[in-house]
């Protein structure tokens, strides 16, 4: 799979999340949703395809993404244990998909940050370790 198609699919699934929470918010349910337990299983599904299509992209030192991404899995494992106790949680499916939209913020950063033209994703990485002095 290419670069362009990875951005893409990452980008659409991130969407995706966003949207139907924020459809869910607004009128109670949403396609899928119908609690914040099912905001929390369905968003944690298409987070690890978005993670699976964006991995190959981060450069290997970015570490933001990878603190970013594991906060966001216990609060979507956590929002999926606990997401049908009253308070806990809507405030865990909220938690959550702001966790998403800020590990995908990491990875774009970190992509756009560890690109140089002229150089795939990782290869600054391998270049930097393999000189020697």
């Amino acid at each position: 799979m290419n670069r362009r198609v990875r951005v893409l699919l990452a980008d659409l699934l991130v969407v995706v999340v966003v949207v139907d929470y924020a459809v869910y918010l607004v009128l109670g349910r949403a396609w899928l949703l119908t609690g914040p337990r099912s905001v929390a299983g369905l968003g944690l599904a298409l987070a690890l395809v978005a993670a699976a299509a964006a991995v190959p992209l981060v450069p290997l030192r970015a570490v933001a993404p990878l603190v970013a991404a594991g906060t966001t899995l216990v609060l979507g494992v956590a929002g999926l244990v606990w997401g049908d106790v009253a308070v806990v949680g809507g405030a865990l499916a909220a938690a959550f998909v702001a966790g998403v939209v800020a590990t995908w913020l990491a990875v774009v950063l970190a992509v756009r940050a560890g690109n140089t033209p002229g150089t795939t994703p990782g290869t600054a990485d391998r270049a930097a370790r393999d000189v020697r002095p």
